[in-house]
C-alpha cells in the first residue's frame, strides 16, 4: 500500500514537472518567435475580414514608426500608412483575397510612410483563416520590410542604364 502511494506520489510530481516544462517551453518559443521577428524586421498580424486589427507582434515600431498598441487602438490604421500611390492596388488584393475560392496566400509588394515620414517598402503575404464550416472569419499575414532590397535593385537598375548609355555611345564612336 505504501509502495502504491509512493509511486502515485511520484506520478503527480512527474506530472507538475512536465506542465512546468511545457509552459517553459511555449514561454521560451513565444520569446525566440518575437526575436526573430525582430531581427528580421517582420510583423505578424491578424485582421477581421474589413481590416480591422486583431494583433500585431514583431517590429511594428521600427518599421511603422507606431506601436502595436496605437495600430489597434485606431491611432492609425494600417491602411493609413500604405502610401497613396499604391493604396488603389492594396484595396484590390484585399477585395481579390476576400473574393478568392482558393485558400493560396496573397503576396503584395507595397509602400508605407511612417510616422516619421520615411518611406519603407514591404513585402506583405496574407491569407484567410476559416471557422471549423468553412467560413472566411480573418486574414493573417506577415509583412517583412524589403526596403534594402529595393534600394539594391533601384542601384542595379540605375547601373544598368548607365552600362547602356556607355555601350549605346561606343557604338556610335564605332559606326
Amino acid at each position: 500500500m505504501q509502495y502504491k502511494l509512493r509511486q502515485l506520489e511520484n506520478k503527480n510530481r512527474l506530472k507538475e514537472q512536465l506542465k512546468i516544462l511545457q509552459e517553459k517551453a511555449i514561454e521560451h518559443l513565444s520569446t525566440h518567435r518575437s526575436q526573430l521577428l525582430q531581427v528580421f524586421r517582420m510583423i505578424s498580424y491578424a485582421t477581421d475580414l474589413q481590416l480591422v486589427p486583431l494583433w500585431y507582434k514583431g517590429s511594428v515600431r521600427e518599421i511603422t514608426g507606431f506601436h502595436e498598441t496605437d495600430l489597434l487602438s485606431k491611432v492609425s490604421q494600417w491602411e493609413q500608412l500604405v502610401h497613396p500611390e499604391d493604396l488603389s492596388i492594396f484595396q484590390a488584393k484585399h477585395h481579390m483575397l476576400l473574393n478568392s475560392s482558393q485558400d493560396a496566400p496573397r503576396i503584395l509588394e507595397y509602400r508605407i510612410i511612417a510616422s516619421d515620414g520615411q518611406i519603407h517598402w514591404v513585402s506583405d503575404m496574407a491569407i484567410l483563416v476559416h471557422d471549423k464550416d468553412g467560413k472566411a472569419i480573418a486574414i493573417e499575414g506577415l509583412v517583412i520590410d524589403i526596403t534594402r532590397r529595393k534600394e539594391v535593385e533601384e542601384e542595379f537598375l540605375n547601373r544598368q542604364a548607365h552600362l547602356d548609355s556607355i555601350l549605346n555611345s561606343v557604338q556610335d564612336v564605332i559606326w
